[in-house]
């Protein structure tokens, strides 16, 4: 319609009306693409949001878990420092024995913190990391993301150090579990320690340097987490918009 109108008014050499409508053109091209950009900046701004809020909620899941893994790991070395004290005493004290008891039950376990965000991790891969343009952000990210990888070799060094220099056997030598018992699947589960032999421990030198080797071990991996902890709470403080210095990231 807008070209044969054009056509009609060259044709007929009304240039007056030719230039109108070459402005009716540009000026319709231009809010066209105006109002394009306008749709893409609003689509792109809450994509950001959306990956901000992702990364929230990732971030604050991540944290329970390294705060439950640092109050585990802790309870488990505590727990050791007891049984080492009451082998070298000879002798358990009625307020000590349920940490004797979750030391040789739980002193090989450790608690796993190497959980990456799969909001990042998505980013990263689909070569979208430009939705985060906060720089801050964008630093603390890659820090932690490094830092899972760090914890991840850590873990895989505690544990080859702690299957090559302590025994299983000897370390669970002095107790003895109650019968297996169902659980609320109606499967049948290890029974809980019923008895443990102190005196057996500290007579036992073996025991003794294994229980040495386990609490090192498990100093290192109260560490790890700690360092682990610290790379999260950074994120966070930065999705926040707190304030922080540059160094601490």
């Amino acid at each position: 319609m807008l070209l044969r109108r054009v056509i009609k008014h060259v044709k007929e050499q009304n240039w007056t009306a030719v230039g109108l409508d070459f402005l009716i053109v540009v000026v319709g091209v231009f809010i066209g693409i105006q109002v394009a950009n306008w749709n893409e900046s609003r689509q792109e701004s809450a994509t950001r949001q959306l990956m901000h809020e992702r990364l929230v909620k990732d971030f604050e899941r991540i944290k329970q878990q390294s705060d439950d893994a640092v109050k585990r790991i802790e309870k488990i070395l505590a727990s050791l420092i007891t049984l080492q004290r009451t082998v070298r005493r000879g002798r358990v004290s009625a307020d000590e024995k349920a940490q004797v008891v979750y030391a040789l039950e739980f002193g090989f376990s450790y608690p796993a913190i190497n959980q990456r965000s799969d909001t990042y991790v998505e980013l990263l891969s689909s070569g979208r990391l430009d939705l985060i343009d906060n720089e801050h952000l964008r630093v603390a990210l890659l820090a932690y993301d490094q830092r899972v990888q760090q914890s991840r070799f850590n873990e895989t060094q505690i544990n080859e150090y702690l299957s090559d220099n302590v025994s299983l056997v000897a370390f669970g030598r002095y107790r003895e579990f109650a019968p297996p018992v169902r659980n609320e699947n109606g499967e049948y589960e290890r029974g809980p320690i019923r008895s443990f032999d102190i005196a057996g421990m500290t007579k036992d030198a073996e025991f003794r340097e294994q229980l040495d080797r386990m609490i090192e071990n498990r100093t290192w991996l109260v560490s790890n987490v700690y360092h682990h902890r610290r790379a999260v709470d950074k994120v966070l403080t930065v999705l926040s918009g707190r304030p922080i210095d540059d160094e601490a990231l």
